[in-house]
Order: C-alpha cells, then sequence, then structure tokens
C-alpha cells in the first residue's frame, strides 16, 4: 500500500491517503514514518483518504494491533474516507476499537466532502483531492 501525507500546520491537519493494496505491515511502516516526522503533531486533525485504496490484506488480529496504538491524542478528530464497502467496513472495525481504547472523535465517511465538513476544514484545496494529488508521492511538512 503506498502512502503519503502532508502536514498542514495553518490547518493543524495531518491528510494521509493510502492506495493500492492495505496491508498491515505498509499500515506499520506510514505511521514510522509520520511519527519521526518533526512537523508531526499529536494533537492536530487527521484526514485518512482510502478511496484509492483497491483491497485489504490484513487480519482482524492485525487490525486489532495497529487500533491499540494511536499516534494522535483522544481527542483529536479524525476523519476516514472510502466508498468502498470491504474498505469502509474495516475503517469502521478501527473506530470501533479506537472508540473502546477512549478515543472521543473519530468519524468513517464514504464521501471526502462531509468527511472534510466533520473535521470543519474549509478552502478549495482541501476539498479539491484533500490538498495531495492523485499519485503524488509527497511527504512530510507543507
Amino acid at each position: 500500500m503506498p502512502t503519503d501525507y502532508r502536514i498542514h500546520r495553518d490547518r493543524q491537519l495531518v491528510i494521509s491517503r493510502a492506495y493500492g493494496i492495505l496491508t498491515y505491515a505498509e499500515a506499520c511502516a506510514h505511521r514510522r514514518v509520520m511519527a519521526s516526522d518533526p512537523g508531526f503533531d499529536p494533537t492536530y486533525a487527521e484526514l485518512l483518504d482510502g478511496r484509492e485504496i483497491d483491497r485489504v490484506e490484513m487480519s482482524a488480529e492485525e487490525l486489532s494491533e495497529l487500533a491499540a496504538r494511536s499516534l494522535f491524542q483522544p481527542d483529536a478528530r479524525r476523519a476516514f474516507v472510502s466508498h468502498k464497502p470491504s474498505v469502509f467496513g474495516l475503517f469502521r472495525m478501527y473506530e470501533a476499537y479506537r472508540v473502546s481504547a477512549g478515543d472521543t472523535a473519530i468519524g468513517v465517511f464514504p464521501r471526502i466532502d462531509e468527511a472534510l465538513d466533520w473535521l470543519g476544514v474549509t478552502g478549495g484545496e482541501a476539498h479539491a483531492g484533500a490538498g495531495l494529488p492523485a499519485g503524488s508521492p509527497s511527504q512530510g511538512p507543507e
């Protein structure tokens, strides 16, 4: 699963994007890279754009392990987006795990505009592809 992310300090927002095949190993690698970024702030909101994930290769146990540790504070707003039933369902399972762990502000959405509105994100760039062009390998702070 190739991933990329961008940190928008002015909006206190991390936008992550995943595409291709979603695996536990790739999700963990993405998390490690983001955690080591000096611009990362665990209080920021997050948008995870999963609209281009083709399929998921992750067991329920791996998802549970992934959800057991969050980079973000429990009250940081986090929105996950996918219209594909398998990915949407995986995001809902992740949400349930995190809510049971004490997170208070996670939402799963089929449309990116709904997620951005829920996060309170405004502006043309944010609504036009969440600030990451398709196929862009951009990482790190903006």
